[in-house]
């Protein structure tokens, strides 16, 4: 658990560090997902890109969710994941 939570306070560092250098009109985000039953990371992702308004094809968010949250295939209900998005400067806070 104590690892979960280094490896998500870096790569929200890592985000912050990156924001900070990032001088286009987006920048990124990490938001946090509870899995629930009949989810996908596909569905996920789609969901949140739609809903931040990251217009990047929705299958490199999910390679990129996959690679930060050491999954593959299958996700599990209860399970949290961190999806990285890059939104527009007006949705992002």
């Amino acid at each position: 658990m104590l690892k979960l939570i280094i490896k998500v306070v870096a790569i929200i560092c890592a985000a912050l560090v990156f924001v900070g250098c990032n001088s286009t009109n987006v920048h990124k985000i990490v938001v946090p997902v509870t899995v629930q039953q009949g989810d996908t990371l596909d569905g996920i992702c789609i969901k949140l890109a739609d809903e931040y308004g990251d217009e990047r094809n929705y299958k490199e968010i999910v390679y990129y969710a996959q690679v930060q949250n050491h999954v593959q295939r299958f996700i599990y209900p209860g399970q949290t994941l961190f999806v990285e998005l890059e939104v527009p400067q007006s949705k992002s806070g």
